[in-house]
């Protein structure tokens, strides 16, 4: 009768090495896998956010809701929760972050409900909470004054210089991936400044193969790499790897 033959331990050895050299091989692979999977997912989150937005600054002659409205109206919100107030898009739910955050980023959303919440996608905030942006004709930034309610207007441009090339709605990134340099986790919006300075801990992560996703004021949603941000205006020392 012929006995079974049992592993070495010295082939046990080999096969477990090989089976480590296999994993060591597929991680990357299935990690770079996972975090397109997440980018695609994110590109649809701001699409979708785009097509709500269109929706909203259809019934207000052009505007996106201001940043945050709380220095000018009773019980003002943030930009994401006048999009659901007005019926543009449904809420996430509570301690939800949803459609109104990025995949691979971390949200701070706790007891809130997503869009209540200072989580979430960025807005670009150029001069204040009480800022607006319409893309009627080209791109301009208005900003309403809390004390006085003056409306004063602003066109960026691709140098930060007021003799530079404007903006135009398909090159202006509005609503992008988010991250603060304080907890790590996103915010609901991110300073660049009239002349392209930023300040804050407001940053963009190039989360995505080093690059972030973005919303466009025409309403395509695009993902950029560093120099191409950079082509729009955007400094280096906001975006984070």
């Amino acid at each position: 009768m012929k006995t079974k033959r049992s592993f070495t331990l010295i082939e046990l050895l080999v096969v477990i090495a090989i089976i480590a050299i296999l994993a060591a091989m597929l991680l990357p692979a299935l990690a770079k896998a996972r975090e397109k999977a997440r980018s695609v997912q994110c590109i649809s989150n701001l699409k979708n956010i785009g097509v709500c937005l269109n929706i909203y600054m259809n019934d207000h002659e052009g505007f996106t809701p201001m940043i945050n409205s709380y220095q000018v109206e009773t019980g003002g919100t943030n930009w994401k929760a006048k999009l659901v107030n007005t019926g543009c898009i449904e809420s996430p739910g509570t301690s939800k972050i949803g459609i109104f955050g990025c995949p691979s980023i971390q949200h701070n959303v706790g007891s809130y409900t997503g869009e209540a919440s200072g989580a979430g996608y960025g807005i670009w905030r150029m001069s204040g909470f009480t800022d607006s942006w319409n893309y009627n004709n080209g791109t301009k930034r208005y900003y309403m004054n809390p004390d006085t309610r003056a409306i004063s207007t602003f066109t960026p441009t691709k140098n930060n210089l007021t003799s530079g090339t404007p903006l135009q709605p398909t090159e202006s990134a509005i609503i992008f991936d988010s991250f603060t340099t304080s907890n790590k986790m996103s915010t609901y919006y991110v300073n660049r400044y009239t002349n392209g300075t930023i300040g804050g801990v407001e940053r963009i992560p190039l989360y995505h193969g080093d690059r972030a996703n973005c919303l466009m004021g025409d309403g395509h949603a695009v993902s950029m790499n560093a120099g191409e941000w950079g082509s729009l205006g955007w400094i280096p020392d906001i975006f984070v790897r």
